[in-house]
């Protein structure tokens, strides 16, 4: 376990925001692992400010875990009234393999000449995944879009990647 205070983070200098932005949080990190292929991570992120173009918002707790074993990797975060939840069929050795392999043939396609991408090809590439975000309009992710001018009542996305049935989506 590891605490970490970060003070005056400059979200421009790392490319997280267009135009000057600062941070400061208190992070609580604590990782775990067998050494062999599972691991885990929990981050806990408090005392949060964020200030940008002249407005300043704290946001509430922010609670990630993430875990990955052999054949299946989870997220999961909260914050506020904002909660992503994430499932993939694969452990993080074949995730990365996996996104090589598909990135290396879109870039085959592009670099072909071909502007038209088959996107069933790359989805038999990817491991199965699942991925449901919802949130209304008390979360960092609110707040941060607020600040540029952006606002929602509630966000609902679930995704879900099957290799023989392909990509299903609904968001609302």
């Amino acid at each position: 376990t590891t605490d970490i205070e970060l003070k005056n983070v400059e979200l421009q200098r790392l490319a997280a925001t267009r135009s000057p932005a600062r941070a400061t949080m208190k992070l609580a990190i604590k990782a775990a692992t067998d050494l062999k292929d599972k691991y885990s991570l929990n981050i806990i992120g408090e005392n949060m400010r964020i200030a940008h173009g002249g407005k300043e918002y704290t946001p509430a707790r922010l609670d990630l875990t993430a875990s990955t074993a052999e054949d299946s990797t989870r997220l999961h975060l909260t914050n506020g009234d904002l909660s992503i939840n994430g499932y993939m069929a694969a452990g993080y050795g074949t995730i990365l393999r996996s996104i090589e392999t598909t990135v290396a043939e879109i870039q085959k396609t592009i670099q072909s000449g071909d502007t038209l991408l088959d996107i069933r090809r790359y989805e038999r590439m990817l491991p199965e995944t699942s991925l449901d975000i919802k949130a209304k309009e008390k979360n960092i992710l609110a707040g941060i879009l607020s600040m540029q001018g952006i606002t929602y009542r509630e966000l609902n996305l679930k995704l879900d990647l099957d290799t023989v049935k392909g990509i299903n989506s609904r968001a609302s």
